[in-house]
């Protein structure tokens, strides 16, 4: 199987693909040209199941793309909260950084994901955590408009 076949399988949320694939001994950690792995395309599309098998039969949950994004960057951008939670209880870390240094937070709440933003709140995540320009996730939600997140940061 190849590379875009697995991919195309992480994004669909094919579990018996991907399954089949790393069965045969594939590698859970396979990326594409970008390094986005197929577990950092299944955090982003919400494929929670996909997600565990991948982390149960060894993908890196800490393995970043080009951009330094971790599965819980992909996870906080795509909306699924489910997939933040599966994460966080595998011990993603909630304040891990990019290569901009945004952290989780700061990209829930670019992308408008009130739920997110709460959860990673309440489980810790840092309020003030700047990114690499000292944008705080806060600072993110006046200048982006997003008001219904600013009632969450300011609690």
């Amino acid at each position: 199987m190849d590379t875009a076949e697995v991919m195309n399988a992480a994004s669909q949320g094919k579990l018996t693909v991907i399954d089949v694939y790393l069965d045969d001994g594939g590698n859970p950690n396979v990326h594409d040209e970008l390094k986005r792995t197929a577990l950092h395309r299944a955090s982003l599309e919400g494929h929670t199941a996909v997600v565990q098998m991948l982390l149960e039969k060894g993908a890196n949950i800490n393995f970043e793309d080009q951009l330094g994004s971790s599965a819980i960057h992909w996870a906080c951008r795509g909306g699924s909260l489910n997939v933040v939670k599966a994460l966080k209880g595998i011990r993603a870390d909630l304040n891990v950084r990019d290569k901009l240094y945004s952290t989780p937070l700061h990209v829930a709440t670019r992308t408008l994901h009130k739920a997110i933003v709460e959860y990673l709140l309440s489980c810790g995540a840092k309020i003030n955590s700047r990114d690499r320009i000292g944008d705080t996730a806060l600072h993110d939600a006046v200048r982006l408009n997003r008001y219904n997140i600013l009632t969450t940061c300011k609690k």
